[in-house]
């Protein structure tokens, strides 16, 4: 048995795909024997019931205060550890403070980037905070780090040109797929009636995610199938809410704005479309993009290096910041829609979730032997 600290900004039910991942981790390495704890800070009224995750700190208004107190608690959390591994998933604020405490302790530190523009080593860097240049501070922890993950190609390609490319290793993130059920749903889908084209975006509706230039897009898809509706699952942030107030009501019914659901009722959602579009600027590694595929759903994204290196040859691409192009992805999208849903599937199965843990569990034991770690672990 391992014991695997694990620290996340926020956990589920938040939106988020790094305390998504955390918990999907956790659940699955608790199975094959491991004892895993994730600490998260809470940002929302809604925390996670998961018995792996515990709440850091006071619900605080002040986003710059609660992330000054998480980052010293998280600190003190890791200083009187028992852990034999400590897993950072996102190289922010509280970053620097576990992995100064880990470096203290001796205990084997994995540090995880989750997006470039955010959490990079040169964006780090550039951080300041009342005119102080902390990221000068904290980008450090990449240095301190045993091992630095990155999602991608890109992240790596990152770290490596900051002098920490002996530290990388390339792990996407895992989603869980049932081959069974997923054939199941694919049958299922062959069968439903074709008139009516349900198209579906899943996460945070905002600019990053493309969804402004979505919306822009959908007139056109609406001209060429009047039936079709397009679902928008998530929180939606106030300039997408403005830009959907103003959308001509010959246009607005036609799109549905399902807010917040839990994750099982996105599974669900995802069941019962005929298209997942993901028109991002910009990603860490799409969590949605992959789930979608692993329901067998055809996908169209924007054709950033991430969703490519993502979806390969099996999905549709179109141009985030050109309407136009989405929506000619999607109408592809459908009118191909049985084609392109087994090639997602089939492209869905590199990131399975039991490959990512065997990558992980195998990672953390070389840590263990190679830096002595805490002596926790059981042969």
């Amino acid at each position: 048995m391992t014991r695997i600290l694990m620290i996340v900004d926020a956990a589920p039910p938040h939106y988020g795909g790094a305390g998504r991942q955390a918990l999907l981790l956790a659940t699955r390495l608790t199975k094959l024997g491991h004892d895993v704890r994730i600490v998260a800070r809470r940002k929302e009224p809604a925390p996670s019931n998961s018995p792996f995750v515990r709440y850091l700190g006071p619900h605080l208004r002040s986003q710059t205060l609660s992330s000054v107190v998480f980052a010293t608690l998280c600190f003190f959390r890791v200083l009187f550890s028992r852990a034999d591994v400590i897993h950072c998933h996102g190289a922010f604020y509280y970053g620097y403070t576990t992995a100064l405490a880990s470096r203290i302790r001796g205990i084997p530190f994995v540090l995880k980037v989750t997006l470039v523009g955010s959490d990079d080593p040169q964006s780090v860097a550039e951080l300041s905070f009342a005119g102080l240049p902390i990221g000068r501070v904290i980008v450090r922890q990449f240095g301190l780090a045993d091992v630095v993950i990155a999602l991608n190609r890109e992240v790596a390609g990152r770290l490596e040109r900051s002098g920490y490319g002996s530290k990388v290793r390339i792990i996407p993130n895992g989603i869980e797929i049932d081959l069974g059920q997923r054939q199941i749903d694919l049958d299922a889908r062959a069968g439903r009636d074709s008139r009516s084209s349900r198209v579906i975006f899943t996460g945070e509706a905002c600019v990053r995610k493309g969804v402004d230039s979505l919306l822009e897009a959908w007139p056109s898809v609406l001209a060429a199938d009047p039936n079709a509706s397009l679902t928008l699952v998530g929180p939606i942030d106030q300039e997408i809410g403005v830009q959907i107030s103003g959308i001509a009501p010959e246009i607005r019914h036609s799109i549905i704005t399902a807010g917040f659901r839990e994750h099982s009722c996105v599974l669900d959602l995802l069941d019962c479309s005929d298209v997942f579009v993901l028109a991002s600027r910009a990603e860490g590694l799409p969590n949605s993009l992959i789930e979608a595929m692993g329901r067998g759903l055809p996908c169209v994204a924007s054709d950033i290096p991430v969703n490519v290196e993502v979806g390969g040859a099996d999905i549709v691409y179109c141009d985030p910041d050109e309407p136009s192009t989405i929506a000619a992805a999607i109408l592809l999208a459908l009118e191909d829609r049985l084609t392109f849903a087994g090639r997602a599937l089939d492209r869905a199965v590199l990131f399975d979730v039991n490959n990512v843990v065997s990558i992980y569990e195998t990672l953390y034991g070389e840590l263990i032997l190679t830096t002595g770690g805490q002596g926790h672990a059981d042969e």
